[in-house]
């Protein structure tokens, strides 16, 4: 009797150790826990660190407990409850780093706010206000206007610039020739002249120091010569110049030629006149002359003084 009233004692005293046993190590894994989750908030950079390793993020375990569970599993060692207490947390909440998504700074404007912007002109001007390009056509004969504000500062006015310009204005003296006669190509009955004389002028100019004209004859043969006569001294001498064949000019009935005299510039002075006649000279037969119901075509000389613009 005495026995069993000890091993009662035995076993009470037993299992009242193994309870404390088991009390004080779930007080101690909470103090643990406890600890790490201040740790956890007190680091957040290490605590951002390592969620930012973490991929996907944990979720926070959690531990259900029941009494009920807690008296089935009193033989295990390894297994723990916490008495008085439903739900326990055993590992602490770990907070996802989230990323906040970046946007790109728009580098182009968009065309509709090109279309509506209003558009900017810009001018400039230069220390009088004027602008600095300016197109205007002068003629020959009118001097350029110059704004009074371009005299300020060398004290004088536009009537003494307008008359130091003309005293600077540089001239110089042309002699030109002037034709006395019209142009047979634009005289009536031109078509009967030619086939009457066989030979007729159409038309001379005269351009700086040189003449210009074309013949018209009627073709006796193939081979012909056709010379224009030139005098610049009222025939006291002359000179002999030959004209050359138009290609393709021939129409069934005549041939065309083109000459071009150059004029000594010596003789090209005021009062005095040029002067010349055409031959033709046909192997079949006589010699033809066209010198305009012998006057010859003249050329009268004049000259004129003209504003120089080469410098």
């Amino acid at each position: 009797m005495l026995n069993s009233e000890e091993s009662k004692s035995s076993s009470a005293d037993e299992t009242q150790t193994l309870s404390k046993s088991r009390f004080f190590r779930t007080r101690r894994k909470q103090r643990m826990n406890q600890n790490s989750t201040d740790e956890v908030n007190n680091n957040p950079i290490e605590n951002t660190t390592k969620s930012r390793s973490r991929s996907p993020p944990l979720t926070p375990t959690i531990v259900i407990t029941d009494e009920s569970d807690a008296d089935n599993n009193d033989d295990d060692d390894d297994e723990e409850d916490i008495p008085n207490s439903t739900f326990a947390q055993h590992q602490p909440s770990i907070h996802a780093y989230q990323r906040a998504k970046s946007h790109s700074v728009k580098l182009s404007r968009n065309k509709d706010d090109i279309l509506l912007s209003p558009k900017k002109a810009v001018r400039f001007a230069d220390d009088f206000g004027l602008n600095l390009s300016q197109m205007k056509v002068i003629n020959t004969d009118e001097l350029p206007f110059v704004p009074t504000e371009a005299f300020k500062h060398l004290q004088i006015n536009a009537s003494n610039n307008a008359n130091s310009l003309a005293s600077q204005e540089r001239f110089k003296l042309v002699t030109y020739m002037e034709p006395v006669f019209e142009n047979p190509l634009y005289t009536p009955g031109f078509t009967e002249r030619v086939f009457q004389q066989k030979i007729l002028l159409e038309q001379a100019n005269a351009i700086d120091n040189r003449i210009y004209g074309t013949i018209r004859l009627v073709s006796l043969g193939l081979h012909k010569q056709v010379k224009i006569r030139l005098t610049t001294d009222n025939w006291i001498t002359y000179q002999d110049y030959a004209a050359s064949y138009i290609n393709n000019s021939y129409d069934g009935t005549c041939d065309r030629f083109t000459f071009t005299i150059d004029i000594d510039r010596d003789r090209l002075c005021t009062g005095n006149n040029i002067q010349f006649s055409i031959s033709y000279e046909s192997f079949v037969g006589s010699t033809y002359w066209d010198n305009n119901y012998e006057r010859n075509y003249r050329f009268n000389c004049h000259s004129r003084t003209i504003p120089d613009y080469s410098l």
